[in-house]
């Protein structure tokens, strides 16, 4: 999903890995935000160690702390209360055509977040499972 060019997002960043991963295949800049002060300072030195800081972009706090929009791919693997908070603040903030991909979630999540996304006015593009694990794949309704 990510092309060269792309603007990603990455909520609660942790290590940085997703968006370090993103920028070193491409894309063009990622912003990322966690409310750990400890995964910001971790994910800035790996951002540094992996000589992608230049594109990398990390804000402490919420989504509220990120004020830019149109991202073409917002990743995210967290538990399913946050991610449940996040969904409409994440609509907003996806570009048309983008992608939503969401992690960290348990099979029995997957009717709930469902419900969410729908109510975020997102659709499932696609999932996978592994284990007890569910991830997918969302994108804007009609987009």
């Amino acid at each position: 999903l990510v092309k060269p060019g792309s603007r990603i997002l990455d909520a609660g960043t942790g290590t940085g890995i997703l968006a370090i991963a993103a920028l070193k295949i491409g894309a063009a800049e990622a912003y990322a935000f966690d409310i750990d002060p400890w995964s910001i300072e971790n994910a800035a030195e790996n951002a540094l160690d992996n000589r992608v800081g230049d594109r990398f972009v990390l804000c402490e706090g919420g989504l509220e702390v990120i004020p830019e929009d149109s991202f073409d791919v917002i990743a995210a693997n967290i538990n399913r209360a946050a991610l449940r908070r996040m969904l409409p603040g994440f609509a907003a903030k996806l570009a048309p055509g983008g992608a939503l991909i969401l992690a960290g979630l348990l099979q029995t999540d997957r009717p709930v977040m469902l419900d969410a996304l729908a109510d975020a006015r997102l659709t499932l593009s696609d999932e996978a499972t592994e284990g007890e694990w569910w991830a997918c794949r969302s994108a804007l309704a009609g987009g």
